[in-house]
């Protein structure tokens, strides 16, 4: 049946006349991909995001027409994170705005899909809900339990993997005062010396980060070194492991996920095998195999493995809805940017519909940086709701850790940290609240907690709205 109603139309994305065939005038979204392994396949999205624009200019009414568009590369995907996207791209000669673009990479999409609020069923989180544990006479403590993350294959994947967890390997059991547990991650990649360089010139500031550690290692997974770390790490109780393999060669990667380190799969205590359950191993594979089918059943040696990566979920309606993101925007512009601030849940409660026309208002007004840190902040939601029973009895600990998961964002952005607080230039990427927690101001401190007192009220309302706020 639904084949039936697909239609595959010949052409190039370059022309006018053949997106024209398309029917855009009509359409109530428009996925734009691009060819694969096409040189400048970006700069051609961005471009065919134009003429759709300018198709459906020919027909304006209603809300924007919604223009998903693919950046294949992290790198020109960081960028336009950090740029203002001209209004030319969406915009007539009148003023009138006549599609909503939504930038979107499929490795990114990927690895939200692994770890991320939209986590598909059958994966953990890297920390497995273990850094917090329900002591009998205590009640809620902090472990000494720290998540520990290889990821094999410095590609696309690898970077896109590496960048989402420095987003969301942010926990309450951190120990600011001595760096105890933080969040290890290791990338390795025999390619790593000609690699590195370019990364760290475009991600300069992830040293700012200061509750993960990263390490880059010019080796392949199969490296004796490698190995034998991973053979010890698989048999500590204070580590959380995950080895995400994502070599260019699928078969290579499905070999190496299956013949890593015995301790990664199982235990033998007091002469009986125990399946490692704690370690989680996962290996990017495209097409669903039939050596993929047959892993997925797999009940074994082998239960722990588990493939991503497949080209039939990395678009996900779920990863480009813009609903928490807009209700977290709104929230703090009404909040912290009005003059007198109001309460944008009582405004709610009042009228619905004119709340979320003036939320949606406030979005478009905003460049890419500031929409995609509410997009990260709705991310975080997925590890707050793991330790929400900390809000009753140490909520200072979720506080701090919001207030780290906010500079890691930051600092993948490429704000750089400038303690004078008369430096403050979001034009610049200037950010003088990069510092440890316990040298922010109350006020300040105030911000991070708001984020998860409302956290609820956002979910809530998210849910509750059935059409496009935008």
């Amino acid at each position: 049946d639904l084949e039936e109603m697909t239609v595959i139309d010949s052409g190039d994305m370059d022309t006018v006349s053949h997106l024209r065939r398309l029917n855009i005038k009509k359409a109530k979204e428009v996925f734009v991909l691009g060819e694969s392994r096409e040189p400048g396949r970006d700069s051609k999205n961005l471009e065919c995001a134009k003429t759709v624009k300018e198709i459906k200019g020919e027909a304006i009414h209603g809300k924007p027409l919604h223009v998903n568009v693919q950046f294949d590369k992290p790198s020109s995907y960081s960028t336009i994170k950090r740029i203002t996207i001209p209004t030319r791209y969406y915009e007539n000669e009148q003023g009138e705005q006549l599609t909503y673009l939504r930038p979107f990479n499929f490795y990114e999409n990927w690895a939200r899909l692994l770890w991320g609020n939209c986590q598909l069923e059958g994966y953990r989180t890297l920390d497995r809900g273990m850094m917090v544990r329900n002591d009998p006479e205590r009640g809620l403590v902090t472990t000494d339990k720290h998540v520990h993350l290889f990821i094999a294959g410095f590609n696309e994947m690898g970077v896109a993997l590496l960048l989402e967890a420095l987003r969301v390997c942010h926990y309450p059991n951190f120990v600011e005062a001595s760096g105890d547990n933080k969040t290890h991650i290791t990338i390795m990649d025999p390619r790593m010396d000609v690699i590195l360089p370019r990364f760290k010139s475009e991600y300069a500031y992830l040293s700012q980060i200061s509750d993960i550690e990263i390490e880059y290692k010019a080796c392949p997974i199969e490296d004796e070194s490698i190995r034998r770390e991973l053979d010890d790490l698989a048999n500590r109780e204070d580590v959380v492991l995950t080895v995400a393999i994502c070599l260019e060669d699928a078969d290579n990667s499905l070999s190496s996920a299956l013949t890593l380190p015995e301790s990664l799969y199982y235990h033998i205590i007091d002469g009986q095998i125990v399946p490692n359950k704690d370690a989680e191993i996962l290996v990017r594979q495209e097409i669903k195999s039939g050596l993929v089918d047959a892993l997925d059943k797999e009940n074994g040696k082998y239960a722990n493995v588990k493939v991503f990566g497949t080209l039939d979920k990395g678009v996900d309606d779920r990863l480009l809805d813009d609903r928490m993101a807009i209700i977290i925007n709104a929230h703090f512009h009404f909040k912290y940017g009005s003059t007198p601030s109001r309460d944008f849940f009582k405004l709610v409660e009042d009228d619905k519909d004119k709340a979320l026309a003036e939320a949606a208002s406030h979005w478009i007004a905003l460049n890419e940086d500031k929409r995609f840190a509410n997009r990260y902040q709705a991310e975080s939601y997925k590890c707050y709701q793991t330790y929400r029973d900390l809000l009753e009895q140490q909520p200072d600990l979720l506080y701090q850790t919001e207030h780290y998961r906010w500079s890691a964002e930051r600092s993948i952005t490429g704000y750089r940290d400038m303690h004078d607080p008369a430096i403050n230039s979001g034009t610049y990427q200037i950010h003088h609240l990069i510092v440890p927690y316990h040298d922010l101001s109350e006020q300040e401190k105030e911000k991070d907690k708001d984020v998860l007192v409302v956290m609820d009220k956002v979910i809530a309302l998210s849910e509750s709205i059935t059409d496009n706020i935008l």
